[in-house]
């Protein structure tokens, strides 16, 4: 199961990421703190602490996340690389999407109302 973290940022500002088991989630927070990731976020907004890591989540549990900081911190300051479980894009959750094409070019083969 893939694992959540949340950078504090400067100006209030925080990022919300993921990793996947496979990956070291140390090595990614490090790559965040020495600004190797060229994410914009954390590019414009420097990061000032790690504030909360979650091992083994489940995709819920992220969506939960998400809204947790959403509602404490306001949207305009919560920045995130979490996408769409069931076309890969950023934006929207799966129960939303409407799409029926992956963005790896290749259709979606559910039934879905667009």
């Amino acid at each position: 199961m893939p694992h959540v973290y949340v950078l504090e940022l400067a100006e209030g500002h925080y990022f919300i990421g993921r990793c996947e088991d496979s990956e070291d989630i140390n090595e990614k927070i490090d790559d965040h703190l020495l600004g190797k990731t060229r994410d914009p976020h954390t590019d414009r907004y420097p990061v000032k602490r790690v504030d909360k890591i979650i091992r083994d989540v489940s995709p819920e549990g992220e969506i939960q996340c998400y809204t947790q900081y959403f509602q404490m911190y306001g949207m305009l300051n919560i920045h995130t690389d979490l996408n769409c479980y069931r076309c890969g894009r950023p934006g929207h959750y799966k129960k939303t999407c409407r799409t029926r094409w992956h963005r790896n070019d290749f259709e979606i083969e559910d039934d879905v109302d667009v």
